[in-house]
């Protein structure tokens, strides 16, 4: 696991408060048996991004990534041995801002997944060809949620 996080303390004074983030995980499984690795196994993934902090506001950009994760073996008459189901990588977009209108009053918006990347399911074998790899797509859109916060 890497993380990092930098204040951009060097920027002008209209530009303070900006910081980027990173952070990245890997797994390595050592076997090159498919049957070693475990289900539901994501080898990496990791995000990015950048956020600006006032005392009144703040908003935050979040690039998020992960790799394919395998998440069931297939076997059955006429289904090749190696042949598995898995989730196939994808990445998604965040943007959370918020803004204190009072001192203990804010508004905040969430919205994820801000490019409606679909859920996917797949299935490939030793000889499955590209075009028939793909078994659903769903797309449930992007999830937008907006709300009042209050301290009492």
């Amino acid at each position: 696991d890497i993380n990092y996080k930098q204040a951009l303390t060097f920027l002008p004074h209209w530009a303070r408060g900006v910081l980027v983030f990173a952070n990245y995980s890997r797994r390595e499984t050592k076997s090159r048996d498919l049957g070693a690795i475990g289900f539901n196994d994501i080898p990496f993934s990791g995000s990015f991004g950048v956020s600006l902090t006032r005392a009144r506001y703040s908003v935050r950009v979040n690039c998020s990534f992960r790799d394919d994760q395998i998440r069931n073996y297939v076997s059955g008459a006429s289904i090749e041995p190696g042949t598995f189901v898995y989730t196939p990588a994808r990445n998604t977009i965040d943007v959370l801002g918020e803004y204190t209108f009072w001192k203990r009053m804010a508004v905040f918006a969430n919205l994820r997944n801000v490019g409606d990347v679909p859920n996917e399911d797949a299935a490939e074998g030793p000889s499955t060809p590209g075009v028939a790899k793909l078994r659903l797509r769903e797309r449930y859109g992007s999830l937008w949620t907006f709300g009042i916060k209050g301290t009492f």
